[in-house]
């Protein structure tokens, strides 16, 4: 599965990854700091395993805050941040 960056660049998984694990192979600061999933323009918890496919971006900042373009989509779907 390839999945696409916000950067533009590629991260390749040859099985099912959950969102934060992918997170945590790019940066285990990053995995700590993500609150949500933005899979091909949709939020997904970090707990969604993607399995094809896609782009991916994690948002970290503001997470709460309405004024954040999705903060308050983000506030109505808290991701449990566990493992």
């Amino acid at each position: 599965m390839k999945i696409k960056l916000k950067d533009g660049s590629f991260k390749e998984y040859d099985k099912p990854m959950r969102i934060i694990d992918i997170a945590a192979d790019l940066s285990e600061g990053l995995a700590r700091m993500a609150c949500v999933g933005e899979v091909n323009g949709k939020v997904q918890d970090l707990r969604t395993v993607l399995n094809e496919d896609c782009e991916l971006n994690k948002h970290v900042r503001y997470p709460y805050d309405c004024q954040h373009p999705q903060g308050c989509e983000i506030k109505h779907n808290r991701c449990n941040r566990e493992k």
